[in-house]
């Protein structure tokens, strides 16, 4: 969007609709497994993926984080460690790695 020279407060403004949307997405997946009393809270952030989970880990005192791992080829998982190698090494809480199914092409996540 800033390439096209989209003003910052369009850009920031389908930011958020983004994140509010996805938090209801989250919110769902959560109230449908189960923990929809307030044990579990849907969290998203923007800028540094490692650095925005373990923040809020420390923030919320977390037990248990969730983590999502996108299949990838293992040569890639190798050479750049991926998100969830990096919070598993990195978080004090325990961390559950939940596989997310292949997508068809064109699917969305």
């Amino acid at each position: 969007m800033r390439l096209a020279d989209v003003p910052e407060r369009k850009i920031r403004k389908q930011r958020q609709r983004d994140a509010d949307r996805a938090k209801g997405v989250l919110s769902d997946l959560i109230a449908s497994a189960g923990a929809g009393d307030g044990s579990a809270e849907p969290v998203i952030a923007f800028g540094s993926a490692l650095r925005g989970v373990l923040e809020q880990e420390l923030a919320s005192d977390a037990d248990l984080l969730v983590v999502g791992k996108r299949p990838r080829h293992p040569v890639l998982d190798a050479l750049h460690g991926g998100l969830t190698r990096r919070v598993l090494g990195a978080s004090r809480a325990d961390v559950l790695v939940l596989p997310l199914a292949h997508r068809a092409a064109g699917e969305r996540w």
